[in-house]
């Protein structure tokens, strides 16, 4: 197969079920594979991949999935040779992700995984995670803030998973009055309870994070062979920042969205899934319906695999590629090849964005929609780093830039 046309996916936990090495034991380096987690673990990974009730506790389910997630990785890598485009872990997938590319050895990625579990663990579980479905990331963002406020409770933002689903989390106790609170404002969303009852990615979890800081400062991370999109900022995160950004998105919300997005604008919206369920890949084909998504756990050990069989075509250099790539080249790469202007910037940004809508790419549908938004907020965020004053996310009237 031709490298470099699929983009990873590295899941978090949730996805687990018992009993799932099972079908892989004895493929590849498997078994190898298990019996080297048992022996830095200190205990029978795939005796605890049995029991149905120990994989949904954080400080087994991570371990479990990193070593799942590594574990078909190398299995489809010695089968097709397969290098993804980009890598997006979710969460934890993050760190399957470190030892996938190269950041880390096996040992080294485990352990790692291990202590976080562990450190997520010492929480006050009273909290259960939501995922609020049907509504925009914003309107939850407005919602939360005005039930903190109305109720004096405390619901953190944890994922914002894609344009119309975002985690949040609340007080065990409150579960049916934030329901009733979002389905009296919005009546076509959906509240439901997952199966995590920690505050993951807020700020209950940054005093433990502490720890984690410190262990990985005593590690050497070598350069990943493929850029991981990271989750704190839905950006490709440079080597010297990978320690700070790892550390950061225990406390921090997910921003798996724009980690998406990010991929997609990099002109490969092929993708394949590492992890025990296809929770992620699901979201992909959500948000961009034209994705060709495979699940590796259904891929590996085939020789029929739709994967491996299927030609994949490079994309073509159409009008609309080519501006949708030159708006991302101007918006991501412009201060490496010295186009530092203000002027300059803003110039070849209008008229490429005029040049963009005149294709009639805005009113293609909800996916070129998501782009054009994506698209501002690169840019956005790259006046920002600039120096220049950003009034909102909202508003760039101020640019004398037109939007629709």
């Amino acid at each position: 197969m031709e490298n470099n046309l699929y983009n990873a996916l590295f899941t978090g936990q949730g996805s687990q079920f018992a009993d799932m090495f099972d079908p892989f034991i004895d493929m590849g380096q498997s078994r190898e594979i298990l019996e080297r987690a048992s022996e830095v673990l200190g205990y029978d990974i795939l005796k605890v991949s049995h029991d149905e009730e120990k994989i949904f506790k954080t400080h087994y389910s991570q371990p479990l999935n990193y070593v799942y997630e590594y574990m078909l990785f190398q299995m489809l890598k010695e089968e097709t040779s397969y290098k993804p485009n980009v890598v997006v872990g979710h969460s934890m997938g993050e760190f399957a992700a470190l030892a996938c590319m190269g950041a880390v050895d096996f040992d080294t990625g485990l352990n790692l995984i291990k202590l976080r579990g562990e450190l997520m663990t010492h929480v006050n579980a009273e909290f259960l995670m939501v995922s609020v479905i049907g509504i925009s990331s914003v309107e939850v963002e407005m919602l939360v803030e005005s039930y903190n406020a109305a109720k004096e409770r405390d619901v953190n933002i944890s994922n914002y998973n894609g344009s119309s689903q975002t985690i949040v989390t609340i007080q065990k106790d409150d579960f049916e009055n934030f329901e009733n609170y979002v389905t009296m404002l919005y009546d076509n969303a959906i509240v439901k309870k997952l199966k995590l009852p920690y505050p993951f990615h807020t700020k209950h979890m940054k005093k433990y994070s502490v720890k984690l800081a410190e262990y990985m400062d005593k590690l050497v991370l070598h350069k990943m062979v493929v850029p991981m999109i990271s989750n704190v900022t839905g950006r490709p995160c440079k080597d010297i920042y990978l320690k700070k950004y790892l550390v950061e998105q225990m406390y921090m919300p997910i921003h798996f969205s724009d980690c998406m997005n990010y991929a997609y604008l990099t002109g490969v919206n092929n993708w394949v899934e590492f992890g025990p369920g296809s929770v992620l890949g699901k979201i992909v084909k959500r948000e961009y319906p034209d994705a060709q998504v495979f699940s590796a756990n259904k891929e590996v050990g085939r020789a029929d695999s739709d994967f491996k069989n299927k030609k994949v075509e490079k994309e073509t250099d159409s009008l609309k590629k080519q501006i949708e790539h030159y708006l991302y080249y101007i918006t991501t790469y412009a201060d490496k090849e010295g186009c530092t202007e203000y002027q300059d910037i803003t110039k070849n940004y209008n008229l490429l964005r005029k040049l963009y809508l005149s294709q009639d790419i805005a009113s293609a549908g909800k996916k070129d929609a998501k782009q054009e938004e994506y698209v501002r907020r690169l840019f956005m965020d790259t006046m920002k780093l600039k120096g220049y004053k950003v009034q909102t996310l909202d508003s760039m009237d101020y640019l004398n830039i037109k939007f629709g």
